[in-house]
């Protein structure tokens, strides 16, 4: 609750010649919508779950080049909201359009446990260091890595020599050309 009152003290300050909105979305009126199809937009889904009631905010997930990831978030304005598309879309198949050939997958979104998760995962896969024992599999592979990383190296050297003597025999012409120009009579 402390945080949430400092990021409403931010809300309107101005930073970075940008104005900064903060708004609260709780989770109990957030879905996770997965299996969204690519050529989905945030109105296509605002518009298709916006008969479960009123919507604050829907979109659709992208990476940082605009390409679709299959997901979607909707935040509605009420639970009721929610509990109704939740089950609506577990009980029956839900498709956006019929094109589609997956069904929506809708969760509700729960309160984030971050911390303990993270700590859990991190105990779960603690894996001491090890040397590969002769002749195996993973020996194997480590040879096959070592000696493509050599070749890798010995590639780069010859490159960045081939590199350095053609920049110098570039600059010899130049050099030569330009001393013929001073050497012409007009």
């Amino acid at each position: 609750m402390e945080n949430f009152n400092k990021s409403k003290e931010l809300n309107g300050t101005i930073l970075v010649d940008t104005k900064i909105k903060v708004t609260a979305v709780p989770h109990v009126t957030t879905i996770k919508i997965r299996n969204v199809p690519q050529n989905i937009t945030d109105y296509d889904l605002l518009k298709s779950f916006y008969q479960f009631g009123h919507i604050k905010k829907a979109y659709v997930h992208v990476d940082y080049d605009g390409v679709p990831k299959g997901k979607g978030t909707v935040v509605f304005r009420d639970v009721e909201s929610v509990t109704a598309a939740v089950a609506a879309c577990t009980d029956n198949n839900f498709f956006l359009h019929e094109s589609c050939i997956v069904p929506l997958t809708v969760t509700p979104v729960k309160k984030n446990k971050t911390v303990e998760q993270i700590n859990n995962i991190n105990n779960d896969f603690v894996i001491d260091p090890l040397f590969a024992i002769t002749d195996s599999a993973r020996d194997f592979n480590g040879y096959l890595f070592k000696s493509i990383d050599d070749v890798y190296e010995k590639n780069k050297e010859a490159l960045q020599q081939q590199k350095k003597q053609s920049q110098d025999k570039i600059k010899e012409e130049i050099e030569s050309c330009m001393s013929l120009e001073s050497l012409k009579i007009y």
